[in-house]
């Protein structure tokens, strides 16, 4: 089972798929996140559900959704992006251009 995550704590807004098993409770706000650099090695990790490691650290994160396969879960992000895009637009025009 893989997870739709927003990183509450980051600066910009960016969400990403995660194994289930990442999360540290059952609550689901904070999961183990791999340590490495590379695009590359921490896709392999979430595609192969790698157990998490005692070196990872952990990020407070709020579920957006879950589904039982990787594949899905990057058309429901791609969804989100789609749909989420005219109201991030609309509030940002709205703290550009308030009303007087």
């Amino acid at each position: 089972m893989f997870s739709i995550v927003e990183f509450v704590d980051d600066p910009s807004p960016s969400c990403d798929v995660i194994p289930t098993a990442w999360f540290v409770d059952d609550t689901e706000t904070v999961c183990y996140w791999p340590p490495y650099r590379s695009s590359a090695a921490i896709n392999k990790c979430v595609k192969n559900q790698a157990e998490v490691m005692s070196d990872w650290p952990i990020f407070n994160v709020r579920k957006m959704g879950a589904a039982g396969n990787f594949h899905v879960t990057l058309i429901y992000i791609a969804f989100i992006a789609v749909y989420a895009l005219p109201m991030i637009m609309r509030i940002l025009a709205q703290l550009i251009f308030p009303e007087v």
